[in-house]
């Protein structure tokens, strides 16, 4: 019977000791098994394209034990835009900040002595020795939770953070493990956070549960993962021997924690190596070579990394346009003349010999992009290109020109996307003058010269007459053709509007010609003493004021055009259509200028204006065509007074 009892006992000390050294074992190695993930991770959170193409967005990279890999550089990554390599521009390290939450599960066997002390109180000292290594300021948060709720909820003070450690002191001996702080710190992780990549985490001190508890554990795991909350789990064992339990270690591992065996030999366990990956994410930009709209993928490669680690994918919505030139002020018509040709010289020289333009350029997708080019085109030929800024301007070398007709302008932009948008073609009228006349002069030769110019000396009289002449027959047939296409052209005969009556054209006048006053009318003039509310000021090219160039507005609408047939106010512009643009007011003392669908265009400052009409301010420029003034009110508020035209038979009958 002695030798079967010491047998037996020595069976049960190998037993132990085996036990022992496979709980040793666990405690070091389920920390590693609780990020196995074959090699690490990549997490990016959705991208911000509010800077295309230039795309941001935060990245998280973890090693296969969940360490942060720090000191990544862009020449490490790989940036899968649909399926396609992209480099990575720049790469930064940025602080993020923790949310953490100590849950408290006491239980009788904390207060086992240790140390000289308890091993609740070796807890609690390892706990206020990591808050006291905390900076001041933090961006972290702390909250403490309890069997009997929450003791602390948020601090950002490390100070805050100590007290309330050390100050909660639970009655160990009635004390029962529970899973109400767990909760506690659940529902606590579910409230918004203050910055949005900040992290979550949990560090769950607890004694082995009862199977009645264990049960329950799995759907506190699952509830983790969909907040998105880490769990550190410190069981803490009476012995190496305690069995570990698979749950506890479930909870750790599914949500990215880690499981740690705290035994009375070795109650002082590193805080900060587990939360220090979390403080940290990674900023990264690039930039995007999408060309079209639409939804497309994101990821990340990890390059030369064993085995290859990639990224979540991320949705990446892009709306991309083309970009739109548009031209500013553009010529409605051009006036060339033949300049002085030297006797060698056998081209003809135009003055002006080129034209300045101006474009702008939108981006209708609202994504500002760099330009790599704009080009010039004329009558469908590229006649002027720039390659670096300005991109805005153009000079128009007019040399080529060799005789009056029309011109088509178009204007091309292309950004760095290698996008290119182009604009509607624009049509300038051009004239020539004298230029049969210079051709001929041009072809003769210098024995020719001597020949005419004694010619010229004996008939100069008659030459001048039949010169003058023949010019002023072309001029009014090419007058005559025009208003003889005019009147018969639909789209450009004026149609009047409700109740108005077309005045019947007297003999012999001709077609938009202006109309004199009728003898049987007067014009009562304005009275200077009471000033108009506002009145458009006639500029020169230079914006100084052009004497007598002064439009009083009294009226409620005054109608702007060529044609006094249609317009009440005519303007002698050939860039003026017959009824160009109309002023009028809605409520005392504002007024609106209105495009009327005419082939020059209304302006405002140099924007230009459409048939619903835009606000008019003190000191606008206005442009009717090429006509400018300036629009200023004036400056007392003194009522309008009306310009009224009335019959003379009717004024002596009255």
């Amino acid at each position: 019977m002695k030798i079967t009892k010491k047998v037996t006992l020595r069976r049960f000390y190998k037993l132990n000791f085996i036990v022992f050294l496979l709980g040793v074992f666990l405690w070091q190695a389920v920390p590693a098994a609780g990020q196995d993930q074959a090699g690490g991770s990549l997490i990016i959170g959705a991208p911000e394209t509010e800077a295309f193409p230039a795309i941001r967005f935060r990245m998280e990279a973890y090693d296969a034990q969940g360490n942060f890999l720090s000191n990544l550089k862009a020449v490490d990554l790989d940036i899968l835009e649909d399926g396609k390599r992209v480099a990575a521009d720049e790469i930064t390290t940025m602080p993020n900040g923790l949310q953490i939450t100590v849950a408290l599960n006491t239980h009788p066997s904390f207060n086992t002595p240790v140390n000289g002390t308890t091993q609740y109180g070796e807890l609690q000292a390892a706990l206020a020795d990591w808050v006291s290594a905390q900076p001041a300021p933090t961006l972290d948060d702390f909250s403490l939770a309890t069997p009997t709720g929450l003791h602390l909820i948020r601090s950002t003070e490390p100070e805050q953070w100590k007290k309330a450690i050390l100050e909660y002191q639970p009655d160990l001996l009635t004390s029962q493990p529970t899973l109400t702080s767990l909760a506690d710190a659940l529902d606590l992780a579910t409230d918004p956070l203050g910055r949005t990549q900040m992290k979550r985490a949990i560090v769950f001190i607890t004694p082995p549960l009862p199977p009645a508890l264990l049960g329950s554990l799995p759907d506190y795991t699952s509830r983790a993962k969909q907040i998105g909350v880490k769990v550190f789990v410190w069981m803490v064992a009476p012995s190496a021997t305690a069995e570990v339990a698979a749950p506890l270690q479930d909870l750790a591992v599914q949500t990215g924690g880690r499981f740690n065996v705290l035994i009375p030999s070795a109650m002082r366990p590193e805080i900060e190596p587990q939360l220090v990956h979390l403080r940290n994410i990674y900023e990264v930009q690039y930039t995007s070579v999408v060309k079209n709209s639409g939804s497309h993928r994101l990821a990340v490669q990890l390059k030369d990394s064993a085995p290859e680690l990639i990224s979540n994918e991320r949705n990446l919505p892009l709306t991309v346009l083309p970009p739109n030139p548009i031209f500013l002020s553009p010529p409605v018509s051009l006036q060339f003349q033949i300049g002085p040709t030297p006797p060698s010289q056998t081209s003809l020289t135009l003055t002006p010999d080129e034209v300045n333009l101006k474009i702008l350029i939108e981006f209708p997708d609202q994504h500002q992009r760099e330009l790599k080019a704009t080009r010039l085109f004329v009558n469908g030929k590229l006649v002027a290109e720039n390659l670096q800024a300005p991109f805005d301007s153009f000079v128009w070398k007019v040399a080529e020109i060799s005789q009056s007709g029309q011109q088509m302008l178009r204007v091309e932009a292309l950004d760095t996307l290698n996008i290119s948008g182009t604009s509607l073609e624009i049509p300038v009228d051009v004239v020539v003058e004298n230029l049969e006349a210079n051709t001929a002069a041009v072809n003769l030769s210098n024995n020719g010269w001597m020949a005419v110019a004694a010619v010229v000396v004996a008939g100069g009289a008659l030459a001048t007459v039949l010169i003058t002449g023949g010019r002023k027959n072309k001029l009014n047939w090419r007058r005559r053709q025009a208003e003889r296409s005019r009147s018969k052209d639909p789209t450009t005969q004026p149609v009047p509007g409700v109740g108005a009556v077309e005045l019947p054209r007297k003999k012999g006048e001709k077609p938009g010609q202006p109309r004199s006053a009728d003898k049987n009318t007067k014009s009562i003039p304005n009275n200077n003493s009471i000033p108009a509310p506002a009145r458009l000021v006639g500029l020169m090219d230079n914006e100084q004021p052009v004497p007598g160039g002064a439009i009083a507005l009294f009226e409620d609408e005054i109608t702007f055009g060529s044609d006094p047939a249609l317009a009440t106010q005519v303007l002698a512009s050939s860039t003026v259509d017959g009824l160009h643009a109309r002023i009028f007011s809605k409520q005392e003392g504002e007024y609106y200028l209105a495009d009327q669908n005419s082939v020059a265009g209304t302006w405002i400052n140099y924007a230009p204006v459409n048939g619903h009409g835009a606000h008019l301010e003190d000191g606008d420029l206005v442009h009717i065509g090429r006509v400018m003034f300036r629009f200023e009110r004036a400056a007392t508020g003194q009522p309008r007074r009306p310009i009224q035209i009335i019959p003379i038979s009717q004024e002596k009958s009255n």
